[in-house]
């Protein structure tokens, strides 16, 4: 496997931990910020097969542009970090930044329906998300063999930070900060009310 992270002291504390993996080329650990623009110039340096089993993109905000942007491999398997602070049929996306950090907050990412349109306009189809409301999970369509069919609406998880990794409430402090594609039809969901 590869494990890209931008942060510096991340990336030397995964090396720390999986030097055994690593010792013995299952893993390699690639210090280097992921972004629309070097997506797939990093996928083709790193030598990712074109049909990869698992690609996971959890890279704090500007998830839905890094998978919009990849057209050098094609996974069959594809897992990207959701904001469930927005229901379907919400349809938000952060606006688009290369240099942006989380910053802790509610604002990043993109709602599950957003991802579920971008999945379905690559020809992945939205199979389900985890209970904590942080990761949607798609599988390429031509894999896609009698499986009952269900939408964005059907398959979302709310936030339930409590469930992660640390098994205490974190939430996330709420904050607004500029989003895209705001349709009209979340305003006439009631959404906002």
């Amino acid at each position: 496997g590869v494990w890209a992270d931008m942060n510096v002291e991340y990336a030397q504390r995964i090396r720390a931990r999986f030097n055994y993996e690593i010792a013995r080329g299952r893993l390699v650990v690639e210090q280097t910020a992921l972004t629309a623009e070097n997506i797939n110039d990093v996928v083709v340096a790193l030598k990712l097969p074109e049909n990869l089993d698992l690609l996971s993109i959890d890279v704090d905000g500007n998830d839905y542009y890094v998978w919009a942007a990849l057209t050098a491999i094609q996974p069959r398997v594809v897992i990207v970090e959701y904001n469930a602070a927005f229901p379907p049929p919400v349809k938000l996306v952060q606006t688009y930044n290369a240099d942006r950090m989380w910053d802790g907050t509610s604002y990043f990412g993109a709602s599950l329906q957003s991802l579920a349109e971008l999945g379905t306009a690559k020809g992945y189809r939205l199979v389900g998300t985890n209970i904590a409301g942080v990761n949607a999970f798609f599988v390429r369509e031509d894999l896609w063999v009698n499986f009952p069919s269900a939408d964005a609406a059907a398959l979302f998880n709310p936030p339930r930070y409590a469930l992660g990794e640390y098994g205490f409430a974190t939430g996330h402090p709420p904050a607004i900060g500029p989003y895209e594609a705001l349709p009209i039809e979340a305003a006439k969901a009631g959404w906002f009310r």
